[in-house]
């Protein structure tokens, strides 16, 4: 993808994830797409300060639901769930018992 040299650094950034992804799924016209999304964003956001957080603890609780189905529908075992995900056995045992408790419902 060609972008401007002139283009400011983290419109260039964004630009490229999104044709990244774009170009994964075998989006025709990719580049074009990602340039229209980024100045989109420049157009709406533009001039203000923007802080994107990690989502630490909205991927861990995909992650935990990943495990969690993994486990019950595939049958896959806590320790190859371990290495899998790199997470110790007691990390994996301890997501299980919480997937778990908010599946079943309270008995009292």
């Amino acid at each position: 993808m060609h972008l401007p040299d002139d283009y400011p650094e983290q419109l260039a950034d964004l630009a490229g994830v999104l044709f990244e992804r774009l170009r994964k799924r075998d989006i025709p016209h990719a580049d074009e797409i990602a340039k229209e999304q980024t100045e989109d964003v420049r157009a709406a956001l533009g001039g203000g300060l923007l802080y994107i957080p990690k989502g630490t603890r909205y991927a861990n609780r995909l992650r935990n639901e990943e495990i969690w189905h993994e486990h019950v529908r595939k049958g896959v075992t806590p320790p190859q769930l371990s290495q899998r995900y790199g997470l110790n056995i007691v990390t994996i045992y301890e997501i299980l018992a919480a997937e778990r408790a908010k599946q079943q419902p309270a008995l009292f």
